[in-house]
């Protein structure tokens, strides 16, 4: 009898055992990334100098993710929509993250928590539209980890997009799980740091 209660007992852990494991396994690789670093636009671009910081990782098998970005953009010249200042900073929660197995790319997306801007106003663009808060305004931004799975190429980052901006086709959830690229954009080498995605 004792045996048989023991023998019971066993397969009783056993499958509890089984079923935790279970329930504690993702469904999919869930990605990190890190790091950051610096870029200097062409001239054509406006030839400024802007830097990136992030820590944020994917929590689950839907691309949501927890993390903090930064970013610190350093105008010789005020540009458009900005008020005239040399050092732009922004904070921001990450929210999103998904992973593009074919290209390799990352895209990131979140919201604006704390800045030394208060709006952008674009109307000076031909945009019409009203000047825009920045603190509580979504963004998405494309990176790129050079080195991932073996690779030997360099780390990118493409240009931080604003989203929504008054267009309720411009969306975060939208541009972030679609990848969504826009027309003719590129992604800029980091003269220095580095960006590193782990799975």
């Amino acid at each position: 009898m004792k045996k048989r209660l023991l023998t019971i007992g066993l397969s009783l852990a056993m499958t509890l055992c089984t079923a935790s494991v279970a329930l504690a396994a993702p469904k999919d690789p869930l990605y990190s990334i890190n790091g950051g670093g610096t870029i200097f636009y062409p001239e054509e671009l406006g030839g400024v100098k802007e830097s990136y910081g992030l820590n944020a990782k994917q929590i689950d098998a839907q691309g949501n993710a927890k993390g903090q970005m930064q970013f610190s953009w350093h105008y010789t010249a005020s540009p458009v929509g900005a008020p005239d200042r040399q050092q732009y900073l922004l904070h921001a929660n990450v929210l999103y993250l998904v992973f593009d197995e074919e290209t390799g790319d990352v895209w990131v997306g979140g919201e604006i928590t704390g800045s030394n801007l208060d709006t952008l106003d674009f109307d000076g663009a031909g945009t019409g539209m009203e000047p825009q808060n920045v603190v509580g305004q979504t963004f998405h931004i494309r990176l790129h980890d050079g080195q991932f799975d073996g690779a030997t190429d360099v780390d990118t980052i493409g240009m931080l997009w604003f989203c929504p901006f008054g267009d309720d086709q411009h969306t975060l959830e939208k541009h972030v799980f679609e990848k969504y690229v826009t027309p003719g954009e590129s992604l800029f080498e980091l003269t220095s740091g580095n960006i590193t995605l782990r799975n």
